[in-house]
């Protein structure tokens, strides 16, 4: 493929090659009518001297005068000799015969002019007669030669405005095929190109240019190409950032606020937890006395119960609130999650549930606190059973990845809702009816898997399940 410039500079070359061969083609018709004018003004001055020497003819038969005698004879010499020396254009230009035949009429006729001449003291009117006949053959014949070279120089005239007409025209039409080609060649490309940087502009990368060739605009496209891939790489990469900020960001918020949350609920809970410690103390203590009536006793029940519960709270956000170790030591995730399960089912809370059990049994061994990491899969598996509707299924499963162990549970519940899974792990926040929970399960698991240096995520689509994935470092 040329280059632009090699098109351009061909183009140019084009047209001068085309201007040359116009140029000479006009040039040589010209010269053909030049020549053609030439041997016209040779024929009229043939047809002049004819006249002439038919006027002279006339004067001397009339006076017999002897310079009307000589005038003759020269005109005479003057027309052969024009004649012989343009023998070769009148025959090209006519016939091959058309000169001899003019050169032998003049001879008829000087033949038929000295004969008179001869006999002028007693002319005879055969002789008169014939020299008028022959000059009278010898003026028609030049006058057709007239007419012939006229009617040849006006054919030519003719036939060249026509070639002209026509040389012109088809350059014409070849100046702006070539002209619209050339343009188009390079119009189009940069059409692409501008409807390409507007979408760019617009954010869209994913138009493609289809410019082929080696030349300065396909060169171009591939360079726009190929900073397209690199803006659009660039982009993502910066999307991929600021997500990743977008996340530290939220896990930043989500520290300090469970460290806000914490700090209100250490003071809350050692000012609540002294009077129901007294109130349980004390229940128990009237409870024990036998002069109580039923009814009276039943209630007392009820208020040990609330009141057991109400500690129960209030240890959990101690738990959350307080810094607490962290005793590590190799731990095989896949038995403590297997025995979280049968814990919860030994309870009663697999009714009509299945709990599938994936476990990859080659993963490595992680670094935790075995207590603490059960906490975490007692409350993700009690909230999976709680939120399935019998019969249903939770799937237990983990995988090693690179650096770190997958471990999943997953419901076939009724999900969660996109506006719950943002403060699902805000302490005190359920989805549970009222009664039911308390909102510090998840808190503290939490609290448990960053302590752990893991992170949990949750995904759920509404009326579909949820899969909670817990992710800690490994061993291996």
């Amino acid at each position: 493929m040329m280059k632009i410039r090699e098109k351009i500079m061909l183009s140019a070359g084009g047209y001068v090659l085309l201007a040359v061969i116009l140029g000479w083609v006009i040039y040589a018709e010209l010269k053909n009518i030049e020549e053609q004018m030439r041997l016209l003004q040779v024929v009229d001055d043939i047809r002049q001297d004819i006249l002439e020497v038919r006027r002279y003819e006339k004067n001397y038969l009339l006076y017999h005068s002897p310079e009307d005698r000589e005038e003759v004879t020269e005109y005479l010499d003057a027309l052969q000799k024009r004649v012989e020396a343009n023998n070769r254009n009148i025959s090209s230009a006519l016939d091959s015969r058309a000169a001899a035949h003019l050169v032998e009429q003049i001879g008829i006729y000087r033949t038929q002019f000295q004969s008179v001449v001869r006999d002028m003291k007693s002319p005879d009117e055969d002789r008169v007669s014939g020299l008028r006949v022959a000059g009278r053959e010898l003026h028609e014949t030049a006058e057709k030669l007239a007419l012939s070279v006229r009617s040849d120089v006006s054919g030519t005239v003719a036939m060249a405005e026509k070639f002209l007409g026509a040389v012109f025209l088809v350059a014409i039409v070849v100046g702006l095929f070539v002209n619209i080609r050339l343009a188009m060649r390079i119009a189009e490309p940069m059409q692409k190109l501008e409807a390409a940087t507007r979408k760019i502009a617009e954010g869209e990368f994913s138009s493609s240019l289809n410019i082929t060739g080696s030349d300065e605009i396909a060169s171009l496209a591939y360079s726009f190409e190929e900073m397209e891939r690199k803006l659009q790489l660039a982009r993502t990469e910066l999307e991929q950032k600021i997500q990743e900020l977008q996340g530290k960001q939220d896990q930043l918020v989500e520290a300090e606020k469970h460290a806000s949350v914490g700090i209100l609920a250490a003071g809350i809970a050692h000012e609540i937890n002294n009077p129901l410690t007294s109130i349980l103390t004390f229940s128990h203590l009237i409870l024990e006395d036998n002069q109580l009536s039923a009814p009276a006793a039943n209630q007392l029940k009820i208020i040990i119960s609330e009141t057991e519960k109400a500690r129960t709270i209030i240890k959990q956000l101690l738990y959350y609130s307080r810094e607490v170790a962290v005793s590590r030591r190799p731990t095989v995730v896949a038995d403590l999650l297997s025995k979280s399960a049968a814990v919860l089912c030994a309870q009663g809370m697999c009714a009509e549930i299945e709990i599938q059990e994936n476990y990859d049994r080659s993963a490595a061994t992680v670094s935790a606190d075995p207590i603490q990491l059960e906490q975490v899969f007692v409350n993700l598996i009690r909230n999976a059973a709680q939120a399935i509707t019998p019969p249903g299924v939770i799937a237990l499963g983990t995988k090693q990845l690179q650096g770190r162990l997958e471990v999943s549970v997953r419901d076939t519940g009724g999900g969660i809702s996109p506006e719950a899974l943002r403060r699902l792990f805000d302490p005190f926040f359920t989805t549970k009816p009222p009664g039911e929970g308390t909102g510090i399960g998840l808190a503290v698991s939490y609290a448990i898997v960053r302590k752990h240096g893991g992170e949990i995520i949750v995904e759920s689509i509404p009326g579909s399940g949820t899969t909670f994935t817990v992710l800690l470092p490994s061993d291996g």
